[in-house]
C-alpha cells in the first residue's frame, strides 16, 4: 500500500528526492521503492507503529545485527563534482527491555572489476558517537576512522541523520554528518573531514548496506545525488516540502513476494483490501486511510457519535444476520515453499564499441520476459559478464577497461529495461554490451505457488446452527499458513454467531460521520436498545430544504448462543410414519 500510494504522490513519510538512487520507506518491509534489495541478514520480523518517526519503522534486535543490502538504481562514480547524500530517520528511545544501539550505513565501491573499497558510517545512540571508516577491508573496524560526538543522540528522541560523502578529482573521500532533531529550527552540521589522503582508485558505488542493532526504530532510508551539502532543515530533511496524505495500519501480514497484478493502483489496493479483510478509503479531507482486519476485533470501541430517540433518531429497523452465520471458515493461501529462483538469468544487450563522449549519456533498451523479476543495475567491467556492463577505453574489443568513468542506471517499465550510461570523465569511453542480472523461476521448480487452505471452526456455533461453511480467497496476497489462519480466525470471530443489524437508521444529518465509524444507538422508546454498531453504509438525500441521512449499521458483537427455551428439535424421521 505504501509503495502504490507513493507512486501516486501520497506520502506517509518524507518522500524520495528527485535525484534519489535508493529509497526504502521501511514501512513493514525491506523491499526498495527505488533500487534493488540484494540480501538480508538477521531477523527482520519486528515492525512497529510505536516509537515510529512517522508511520511505521524497522526495529533493531537486542542480541544481533539486522542488515539489508541494496543495489542502487544508479551507480555513481568516485570522480565527480557533486556528492552522495545518505539519510534516514531514527527514534533513539529504545523499546521496553532493550538498550539504545547503533545504525550503520556500509558502502562498497567497485574498482577495476575485482578490487573493492569500503566507506562505512555509524551512529551510536548509546555513546552519542558518530564514526566514519575508510579502507580496503570489508571489516570496517580494520579501516581508518574519524569520529564526532553529538550528546543529544542519547536523549531518546527522533532525529534525521544525514551523511554527506564527496570526492576530489583525484579520488580522495570527504565526509560530514548532519544531525537534525525533529522539530528543530536548525540542523547540527559538522565540518567536512578528509577520510584519507590516499586516493581511492576509480570506482563505482556497488552496494549499500543498512544495519540496525538495539531498540532503535528506523524509517525512510534513502541515498541521493546532490550538488551541495544540505545545511538547512528544509534541504536536509525535506521539511516543509511535502504533506502527509495517508495513514496505514501496523504491518501484520507477511509476504514472500509480490504477485503479478493488472489494472490501476486503486484496482490493486481494492484487491488487497478484499483479500486481507481491510478497508481502504479517502476521507472528507482527502486523506487515505488503511485499516486492517484487527479493527473489527474490538467489540466495545469508543463511539464517534451517539444518536438517541430523544433528538437525532427518527426511525430504525432491527434485524439479525442469520444468513451470514459462518462457523467453518477456510482461507485459501499461496504456498511458495517449493518455488526457487534461478540466479543466472540475464537481460542482454550487444554492442561493438559505441562511443560515449565526455558528459554524454548513452541509452539502450532491452526486452525482458514477464516471468523475470526486476533486474538490478550492473557493475562496470572490461567484458559483458553476467551482472556487468562492458566499458572500454577504445572501440576495439581488446582495449583496456575504463573504470570509474561511467555512471550506470537501470530501470524497468513492463516488458522493457532501459540502461543509461552517463560518462562522468573527461575522455571518450566506449560501450561494448551488457548482461544485467534478473532472477527467474528455476527450470526444475514449479512455475508458481500451490494453493493451500487454512481452516478454523466453532463447535459451539455448529451445535446451534449446523455447519455453515465459507471459503475466503486470498487472491495471491496471503502467502503463509499463519497469516491465513489469522484471517480465518478473524472471519470466524465476526460470523460464528449472527450479528444484529440496524437497517434504515434515519437521523439528523451529521457530515462528520464516515464509513467505519462507530455509533452508539440509544432508543428508549420503540426498540428499547442501547448498543454500539459499525457504520457500513451512509445515504444522504435532500428534498424541499430538508436533509435526511440514513445509516446502515452492523453491531459490534453478537447476542450470544440462542437459548431455544422450551423448544425440542424434531427427530429426523417421523416416529409415526410407516417404513418406506
Amino acid at each position: 500500500m505504501d509503495h502504490l500510494l507513493r507512486l501516486g504522490g501520497i506520502h506517509t513519510c518524507p518522500p524520495p528526492r528527485s535525484t534519489s538512487i535508493l529509497y526504502a520507506s521501511l514501512h513493514g518491509g525491506t523491499a526498495a521503492n527505488i533500487g534493488y534489495l540484494a540480501a538480508l541478514k538477521g531477523s527482520w520480523v519486528y515492525w512497529t507503529d510505536f516509537n515510529k518517526p512517522f508511520e511505521s519503522a524497522a526495529l533493531g534486535s537486542a542480541g544481533w545485527e539486522n542488515s539489508a543490502e541494496y543495489v542502487p538504481r544508479t551507480k555513481p562514480v568516485n570522480r565527480r563534482s557533486d556528492g552522495v547524500w545518505l539519510e534516514f530517520w531514527v527514534n533513539t528511545k529504545p523499546r521496553a527491555g532493550t538498550e539504545p544501539g547503533y545504525t550503520r550505513v556500509h558502502t562498497t565501491w567497485m574498482a577495476n572489476g575485482s578490487t573493492r573499497h569500503y566507506l562505512t558510517m555509524e551512529v551510536d545512540c548509546q555513546s552519542g558517537k558518530l564514526t566514519a571508516w575508510n579502507g580496503t577491508s570489508p571489516e570496517h573496524t580494520q579501516n581508518q576512522a574519524l569520529q564526532w560526538t553529538h550528546e543529544p543522540l542519547k536523549s531518546g528522541s527522533v532525529f534525521h541523520v544525514g551523511w554527506w560523502l564527496s570526492w576530489s578529482s583525484s579520488g580522495v573521500p570527504t565526509v560530514a554528518p548532519v544531525i537534525t532533531e525533529q522539530g528543530a529550527l536548525f540542523p547540527t552540521t559538522f565540518g567536512d573531514a578528509v577520510l584519507s589522503q590516499t586516493p581511492v582508485p576509480p570506482a563505482n558505488l556497488e552496494t549499500i548496506k543498512l544495519a540496525i542493532r538495539g531498540g532503535l526504530s528506523v524509517e525512510a532510508f534513502q541515498v541521493s545525488q546532490l550538488a551541495a551539502k544540505p545545511t538547512t532543515v528544509e534541504t536536509a530533511t525535506l521539511d516543509g516540502t511535502w504533506k502527509r496524505g495517508a495513514s496505514l495500519a501496523r504491518p501484520r501480514l507477511a509476504m514472500e513476494t509480490i504477485p503479478r497484478v493488472e489494472g490501476s493502483a486503486w484496482d490493486v489496493i481494492s484487491q488487497v483490501a478484499k483479500a486481507t479483510l481491510a478497508t481502504a478509503e479517502f476521507d472528507s479531507n482527502g486523506y487515505f486511510k488503511w485499516r486492517d482486519h484487527a479493527r473489527w476485533a474490538d467489540s466495545s470501541p469508543q463511539p464517534n457519535l451517539t444518536v438517541s430517540s430523544t433528538r437525532e433518531l427518527a426511525s430504525l429497523t432491527v434485524g439479525e444476520e442469520i444468513d451470514a452465520c459462518r462457523n467453518y471458515v477456510s482461507v485459501k493461501w499461496a504456498n511458495w515453499t517449493r518455488v526457487r529462483g534461478d540466479t543466472i538469468a540475464t537481460v542482454s544487450d550487444s554492442a561493438s564499441g559505441t562511443s560515449i563522449p565526455p558528459g554524454a549519456t548513452l541509452t539502450r533498451t532491452m526486452p525482458i520476459g514477464e516471468e523475470q523479476w526486476d533486474p538490478r543495475a550492473p557493475n562496470t567491467y572490461v567484458d559483458a559478464m553476467p551482472d556487468c556492463v562492458s566499458i572500454r577505453s577504445g572501440a576495439s574489443d581488446t582495449s583496456p577497461g575504463a573504470y570509474g568513468a561511467v555512471e550506470v542506471s537501470l530501470t524497468r517499465d513492463g516488458g522493457q529495461v532501459t540502461l543509461s550510461l552517463r560518462n562522468r570523465s573527461a575522455v571518450t569511453v566506449y560501450y561494448h554490451g551488457a548482461n544485467a542480472y534478473a532472477r527467474t523461476t528455476a527450470s526444475d521448480s514449479p512455475a508458481g505457488p500451490t494453493d493451500a487452505l487454512a481452516t478454523v471452526q466453532s463447535a459451539a456455533s455448529q451445535r446451534a446452527y449446523g455447519i455453515q461453511t465459507y471459503e475466503h480467497q486470498g487472491a495471491g496476497w496471503i502467502q503463509y499458513r499463519e497469516t491465513a489462519t489469522e484471517l480465518a480466525s478473524a472471519i470466524l470471530s465476526a460470523g460464528e454467531y449472527p450479528i444484529p443489524t440496524l437497517q434504515t437508521v434515519e437521523i439528523l444529518a451529521d457530515p462528520r460521520l464516515e464509513l467505519g465509524d462507530v455509533v452508539r444507538v440509544v432508543d428508549s422508546t420503540g426498540a428499547a436498545l442501547d448498543t454500539l454498531a459499525w457504520v457500513v453504509g451512509i445515504r444522504t438525500s435532500g428534498e424541499g430544504g430538508r436533509i435526511t441521512q440514513t445509516l446502515t449499521l452492523r453491531g459490534t458483537k453478537a447476542n450470544g448462543v440462542p437459548a431455544d427455551s422450551g423448544l425440542a428439535p424434531d427427530p429426523p424421521v417421523n416416529p409415526d410414519a410407516p417404513p418406506p
